[in-house]
C-alpha cells in the first residue's frame, strides 16, 4: 500500500508539472518488459482479463509510471552526484575497497544517495498531498473526501 501511495503521489506531481514527454519506443519497451515479466503474450492477456483491463489500460498505467519516474529522476539526479573527495574518503574508511576503481565506488555511493533522496522526496510529497488511510482495504483517492 505504501508503494501504491508513493506511486500515486509521484504521478500526480508529474501530471502537475506536465513536463515529461515520452517516446513511443519507451512505451513499447515498457509493455515488452511487462510482458516478459509475465512470461508470454498469452499470460499478459490472462493477467489483463483477470484485472478487467485492456491493453490500452495497461499502456496508460505504464505511461503514468514512466512519467512519474522520469520527473523524480530529473529532479534528483543532480543532487545525488558524489564528489571525488567523497569517493576517496569512503575508500579510505573501507580498506577492503583499496583496489576498486573509483568510478565503481562513485556509482555505488551515488545510487545510495539517489535512493535516499527519492525516499525523502516521496515522503515530502506524501505530506503535501491529501492522502488518507480509511481501512486496510480502502482505495486512496486524494480528490475524494471521505464521509
Amino acid at each position: 500500500l505504501e508503494a501504491a501511495v508513493d506511486h500515486r503521489v509521484a504521478t500526480l506531481e508529474a501530471d502537475k508539472l506536465n513536463s515529461v514527454q515520452l517516446e513511443n519506443t519507451e512505451i513499447t519497451r515498457a509493455v515488452g518488459h511487462f510482458r516478459a515479466r509475465l512470461g508470454s503474450e498469452l499470460e499478459l492477456q490472462r493477467f489483463l482479463a483477470g484485472q478487467g483491463a485492456s491493453s490500452d489500460d495497461l499502456v496508460q498505467v505504464l505511461k503514468r509510471q514512466l512519467r512519474a519516474t522520469r520527473a523524480l529522476e530529473s529532479r534528483l539526479r543532480s543532487k545525488s552526484q558524489v564528489s571525488e573527495a567523497e569517493v576517496r574518503a569512503y575508500q579510505q574508511l573501507h580498506p577492503q575497497l583499496a583496489g576498486v576503481q573509483l568510478t565503481l565506488i562513485r556509482e555505488k555511493l551515488s545510487t545510495g544517495r539517489f535512493k535516499e533522496l527519492m525516499k525523502q522526496e516521496l515522503t515530502l510529497q506524501r505530506r503535501q498531498s491529501d492522502v488518507r488511510f480509511y481501512g486496510p482495504y480502502a482505495t486512496v483517492f486524494p480528490e475524494i473526501d471521505a464521509p
